[in-house]
């Protein structure tokens, strides 16, 4: 990017001195023209500086959490669910800042409705709330529930 300003200001440089000769070139045009872009890089970095930083403040990690599964509903009459949700994986890697992460203890999966439902019921469910700023992988969990007639 300096570069391409370096190239921009020479031509202008060219054009205004000795292409058009509208400023004489001697000892005072030629220091202001080389400390306007040495004053302007410098500016420009330092400004860089501190509206992009580039630190190692945010340190993006894998962390590796238990998924929670969530039930909601009623099943058909006569069927329960028996308590019992199997989940694959059991845990998930999430991938984030570290600060964000070392708050974070499970990862709560969007609910599973068994409504009216009376054999086991089968759902891929995403997380349902990921902390900004990060992704798990993977991205779906198989959540498997298991619905019993009542009385066995």
């Amino acid at each position: 990017m300096e570069l391409l300003l370096l190239s921009i200001y020479s031509f202008l440089v060219w054009l205004i001195f000795f292409k058009f000769k509208w400023l004489p070139w001697n000892t005072v045009s030629q220091v202001i023209v080389v400390t306007i872009p040495v004053i302007s890089i410098a500016a420009l970095i330092l400004i860089l500086n501190v509206v992009a930083p580039s630190s190692d403040d945010l340190r993006v990690i894998n962390y590796v959490v238990p998924v929670v599964p969530r039930v909601t509903g009623q099943p058909a009459p006569g069927y329960h669910w028996v308590g019992v949700a199997l989940v694959d994986p059991t845990r998930v890697r999430v991938r984030g800042p570290e600060q964000v992460l070392l708050g974070l203890d499970s990862l709560v999966l969007a609910p599973v409705r068994v409504d009216g439902k009376r054999d086991t019921v089968s759902a891929l469910v995403a997380p349902e709330r990921l902390p900004d700023w990060c992704t798990a992988d993977p991205a779906m969990v198989a959540v498997r529930l298991m619905l019993e007639r009542n009385g066995h």
